[in-house]
């Protein structure tokens, strides 16, 4: 993977959560999230939809408060992968203006109820920008033509 050094970790509290039916007998998850990230002391408020099979897409959408009063929008896509009873192992490609900037890695633990991990610079901006394996992304994300 193409990351460079680690620029934060973060420890975010799931506070919201729905599923529905997804598209291969998996579930959809969508959840509110929020909590610190130890890059300049800030708060991080997201929305997060995962399809939690075994291997699944997720979409991640976030607000990042500094305590300066300075606002930060970032969002990304990614994968996971089941890793233990209601557990997953997240990568997600986080964007700005549709470039890939940075990699999140961490682990979302619905019993519980936290999603926590680091994010790293992202080194090789001459790699194309990360799919998930095989045809799981999330429906939402495919082509219509797909």
């Amino acid at each position: 993977m193409p990351k460079g050094r680690q620029i934060c970790e973060y420890a975010l509290a799931v506070r919201s959560a729905n599923r529905a039916p997804g598209p291969r007998g998996t579930t959809v998850l969508s959840m509110n999230l929020s909590g610190p990230s130890t890059r300049g002391a800030c708060t991080v408020v997201a929305t997060a939809t995962l399809e939690a099979g075994l291997d699944g897409g997720l979409e991640f959408q976030a607000v990042t408060l500094q305590e300066n009063g300075a606002i930060t929008n970032s969002g990304g896509r990614g994968f996971c992968r089941a890793i233990g009873d209601q557990r997953w192992a997240t990568k997600i490609f986080l964007y700005a203006d549709r470039e890939p900037i940075a990699l999140q890695e961490g682990l979302l633990d619905l019993a519980a109820g936290t999603w926590t991990g680091a994010t790293h610079e992202w080194i090789s901006q001459a790699v194309p920008f990360p799919q998930p394996p095989g045809n799981h992304a999330p429906a939402w994300t495919r082509s219509k033509a797909a």
